[in-house]
């Protein structure tokens, strides 16, 4: 059996085999430590080695080991600022690589314990590489949680949103009817109009109005349709027959019965809070049906 030289850090690893140059003998062979090696200490040292063969028969030989100290850390590459949808889920090591002159597995730990992937804002990020040897690298960024497109907006988001509205235009000392004045005048002030905003469920119509504020009738009904229900106002959508136009509002009831809501803008200056329908179907007679409706459809509108 001839050895070999060979270097390891400190507090690595070495397998006997590595130790071995050249093993001649009629059989197979195994090699092993004749004692437990320490790397713990830098410098040079022998290490012995037995070769046992089928028979039984052993050598024994020394091999020269240096251990020298690994003092250089991690690099950590392919960190650059993320940036998720709220309320989505995110994979932070992807496309990130470690890399260390010595350790092969190092070790890659992200501190991500102040994100909320349901909150808009700005988080940082902490990438975390520690090597054998207790060398550690960290690469500091940014995770941008952002609002997600109309398409991706859940019902756990609009109540979020609708919730911190609400926080903004109502107080707990108000009753139904002055919380409901205050979101008709909130809706009705505050989303531009829009026509031909395309959606397909209320979740996306009310995001338009509640995050971008801008919208056509759906969107003004499905933005009140959200306000209304966490604010724990009874309501329900209503809409006009179709003809070769559309229109959405809404209905709510405070415990005097149903009465019509229409926050949409029109030109005419004209709006619906809390109307009776003989108000409401007065002002649709006049201007070519805009409130034409199905009484069987809905329960009797003041």
């Amino acid at each position: 059996m001839t050895p070999k030289t060979a270097q390891v850090y400190i507090k690595g690893t070495i397998g006997p085999e590595d130790l071995i140059e050249k093993i001649e003998d009629v059989t197979e062979t195994t090699v092993a430590f004749a004692g437990t090696p320490d790397f713990s200490k830098a410098g040079s040292q022998q290490v012995e080695l037995t070769v046992t063969d089928e028979g039984g028969n052993t050598t024994t030989v020394t091999a020269d080991v240096e251990v020298v100290e690994d003092a250089e850390a991690p690099v950590i590459s392919g960190v650059e600022e993320l940036t998720v949808a709220a309320g989505n889920s995110i994979s932070y090591k992807r496309n990130i690589t470690v890399t260390d002159n010595y350790d092969s597995e190092v070790e890659l730990t992200v501190d991500n314990s102040g994100v909320d992937l349901n909150k808009e804002g700005d988080y940082p990020i902490t990438y975390i590489a520690k090597d054998k040897a207790g060398n550690e690298t960290s690469v500091n960024t940014v995770l941008h949680v952002t609002m997600p497109a109309a398409e991706q907006a859940t019902e756990e988001l609009i109540n979020a949103l609708a919730d911190e509205q609400l926080a903004k235009i109502t107080t707990a000392d108000m009753g139904e009817y002055e919380k409901a004045e205050a979101i008709f005048n909130w809706v009705h002030g505050n989303i531009g109009y829009s026509d031909g905003t395309p959606v397909t469920d209320w979740i996306q119509g009310a995001y338009h109005g509640l995050v971008e504020h801008s919208g056509d009738c759906f969107v003004y009904a499905m933005t009140s349709k959200a306000l209304l229900t966490r604010a724990g106002i009874t309501n329900m959508d209503i809409q006009k027959i179709p003809t070769s136009t559309h229109h959405y509002w809404n209905l709510i009831d405070i415990g005097d019965g149903w009465y019509h809501f229409d926050a949409t803008r029109r030109r005419d200056g004209s709006y619906f809070f809390y109307c009776t329908d003989e108000e409401v179907m007065a002002y649709s007679t006049t201007h070519r049906g805009t409130h034409n409706y199905d009484p069987s459809l809905y329960p009797k509108i003041q």
